[in-house]
């Protein structure tokens, strides 16, 4: 039974959480545009709580996948495929305000996708698939 975890469930991890932290970045190139668009459901405020709720839910997902649970692997990835088409339009905008940060935003995607694919290649498979029989 293979019980140490895979170079490539690691390298996912280091992407997803690199991928979180050009997430904080991009908020914070964005931050007049957004607060001025969520100005009527709460402003500022609003902004850093769904920031934080977020980013507090993300980390311990990616922290979950590398404790091995097979659950968090595939919540990570639904999310993941529900979240890039909803992220089109808020890309073009941040490309338009803040191409620089747009351009992030394309990285994340980019590493996103990696890290999903990587979470979904056969050492990581077979390490998550050894662990259900255990569960």
């Amino acid at each position: 039974m293979n019980t140490q975890k895979p170079k490539i469930v690691h390298k996912a991890q280091i992407l997803s959480y690199a991928t979180l932290a050009v997430g904080l970045v991009r908020s914070m190139l964005e931050f007049p545009r957004l607060a001025q668009e969520a100005a009527p459901v709460g402003g500022v405020w609003f902004i850093n709580f769904v920031q934080m709720f977020v980013l507090l839910f993300m980390v311990g997902l990616i922290w979950l996948i590398g404790k091995r649970k097979n659950w968090a692997r595939w919540i990570f990835v639904i999310m993941f495929v529900l979240g890039v088409p909803l992220s089109i339009n808020p890309l073009i905008q941040s490309l338009q305000y803040s191409p620089f940060s747009g351009v992030l935003g394309l990285a994340q995607i980019i590493a996103q996708t990696i890290a999903v694919i990587f979470l979904f290649k056969a050492p990581a498979r077979e390490w998550f698939k050894s662990n259900l029989a255990i569960d």
